[in-house]
């Protein structure tokens, strides 16, 4: 009797190690800003470093300058925070993006500042802020196969006009035939329910922070992707997530204790501003 007992749990054990390698392998790995935790944010090192670690997609914030040209940035500023004048000049006050015109970008440096909390980010001298026809041509011309999940930034002062926004960013990916790789994301769902009347076979994300029903607010807004705030995601949201058909995949996850927690829930993906690290863990699991 002792003996079948304990075959049962071993039989069970080994079920569940299956199970859990078997949903290491299908998790999506999301390079948060290409690779924050390695690379300088929203450059093309970051990204090329997200392509290189086998992250599932490149995770990227779009602002708008002054002559509404999309660019990359999370903030809607340029500020000594994440860029240097490349001429040496003295730091100076952040300059929002509305002030600047894209011919203008050439001016700063953005490889030479390390991020707050992201000491060991690796500087690269003389990179420059990307605009999103610049990433895409990047992208194109690298055949880069992952999904490229945009995120329509609406905190600038004055906002911007989000119907022209989405039709900005979607007539630059249908120009460089990249449609199909795209992903829309915000916290605006304005901007989300732009996206759907633009070309609505593109997938869209509402994201969220702090604790709610995300998942029945991505449902209200017929929204097929939740990415929320890491904090907010417990079994029980998930349950909620489970029954409305919505796939969750949270941000910013960089701990190995929280990637696991978060698989044993059933996210379909982790925003992670390590991808190389969170590839690795994940092939550990699966062996």
């Amino acid at each position: 009797m002792y003996l079948a007992a304990v075959f049962v749990l071993s039989s069970r054990m080994f079920v569940f190690l299956l199970l859990a390698a078997r949903t290491a392998l299908s998790i999506e790995i999301h390079g948060h800003r290409g690779s924050r935790g390695t690379h300088p944010e929203n450059t093309r090192p970051a990204f090329e470093e997200a392509v290189a670690s086998g992250a599932y997609s490149l995770e990227l914030d779009l602002q708008l300058t002054g002559d509404a040209v999309p660019v990359l940035s999370h903030d809607p500023v340029v500020g000594p925070k994440r860029c240097l004048p490349k001429d040496g000049g003295p730091t100076f006050e952040p300059i929002p993006l509305l002030m600047l015109r894209a011919a203008d970008l050439s001016r700063f440096d953005c490889g030479v500042v390390r991020a707050a909390g992201f000491e060991s980010q690796q500087l690269v001298p003389g990179t420059p802020l990307l605009t999103l026809e610049a990433f895409l041509k990047w992208v194109r011309q690298n055949h880069v196969r992952q999904k490229l999940v945009v995120e329509i930034k609406t905190d600038s002062s004055p906002p911007p006009d989000v119907a022209y926004f989405v039709r900005t960013v979607f007539g630059l990916f249908s120009q460089f035939d990249l449609k199909g790789q795209l992903w829309i994301q915000s916290f605006s769902k304005e901007a989300l329910r732009a996206a759907e009347r633009a070309d609505a076979s593109v997938p869209r994300a509402l994201l969220t922070e702090g604790a709610g029903d995300f998942c029945l607010q991505a449902q209200r807004g017929n929204f097929s992707l939740a990415f929320p705030d890491v904090q907010a995601v417990n079994e029980a949201s998930l349950r909620v997530c489970e029954k409305l058909g919505i796939s969750v995949v949270p941000y910013t996850a960089n701990e190995p204790l929280e990637w696991r927690r978060l698989i044993g829930l059933g996210v379909r993906g982790i925003i992670t501003d390590y991808p190389r690290a969170l590839r690795q863990f994940l092939a550990a699991m699966a062996q």
